[in-house]
């Protein structure tokens, strides 16, 4: 069977498919989003198509309501035709050097992270990042590119990020419980793959940090990128590079132990789940 079509056309036909294969299973929504870890009305736009499932969910999905072979295969086929188009029709958001930091943070024998007020992309749940972008016209492009930094976790190497404990609190403040929730347990689940360590600088440290900054150490040689309210810079020259590994001797020092950001984070989601089970 061929088929032809624009990214829009392939979510549908994707959908329509998995929507009958649920059906057939005797599953409910509910039961596929917790299978998946989305909220159920996501569920319902993939159903719809009107937004996107990742290769790894989709396969997940195929395994769980037990589609058959051929179906399977299908799906498959449409999925990567409708990345294909969505990459063919999809704009870089911002500079165009940012274009590149996916590629160079792939490439990066090392990378470590600070952010101050908020969480890293390559940290973000993907609720919590429709959350972000709630609003712009172009969100399921805006989550994709934002999931495909993240498969630099896919190579190996060490890949550190430091957190404030303040983007944890922002975390709890402006997202509703239930994605709050994810987010967390999202941040607990990456801590656990192999090479990455999430660290937490509390409150109680005596620091002054003023821009977000990444470090990729490269075959070619160390590269910074910071980000500032602004606009972001990408630097390569020793002394800005030497700058960086500076404050980031000094964030490192004060961060918590691995194992006792974990715990950390463990607590808040112990919180969030008993307020969660009161709201019942």
């Amino acid at each position: 069977m061929s088929h032809s079509g624009t990214a829009g056309s392939w979510r549908l036909m994707i959908g329509a498919r998995l929507r009958t294969a649920r059906k057939a299973a005797g599953v409910t929504q509910a039961r596929v989003a917790a299978v998946l870890e989305l909220s159920q009305s996501t569920v319902t736009k993939i159903e719809k198509g009107q937004t996107t499932i990742s290769a790894d969910n989709l396969g997940k999905l195929v395994e769980f309501l037990g589609v058959d072979e051929a179906t399977a295969a299908e799906l498959r086929k449409f999925s990567e035709a409708d990345a294909a188009e969505r990459q063919r029709s999809r704009r870089p958001a911002g500079p165009l050097w940012f274009g590149d930091i996916p590629d160079l943070e792939r490439r990066a024998r090392e990378i470590r992270s600070w952010t101050g007020e908020r969480l890293p992309g390559v940290l973000q749940s993907e609720q919590y990042m429709r959350a972000l972008f709630q609003g712009r016209a172009n969100v399921d492009d805006l989550v994709e590119a934002r999931k495909d930094r993240q498969r630099l976790f896919d190579h190996e190497g060490i890949r550190e990020f430091l957190l404030s404990e303040s983007a944890l609190d922002r975390v709890r403040a402006t997202a509703d419980p239930l994605m709050a929730l994810d987010q967390v347990q999202h941040l607990l689940k990456c801590g656990e793959l192999a090479g990455v360590a999430i660290r937490i600088v509390p409150y109680a440290a005596d620091l002054y940090v003023a821009p977000d900054f990444t470090i990729l150490r490269l075959d070619e040689g160390d590269r910074v990128y910071v980000e500032y309210q602004s606009g972001k810079l990408l630097l390569h020259k020793h002394k800005d590079v030497r700058e960086h590994w500076d404050a980031w001797a000094v964030l490192d020092e004060l961060a918590l132990p691995v194992e006792e950001s974990a715990r950390l984070l463990a607590g808040i989601r112990d919180r969030l789940d008993a307020g969660l089970a009161g709201q019942a």
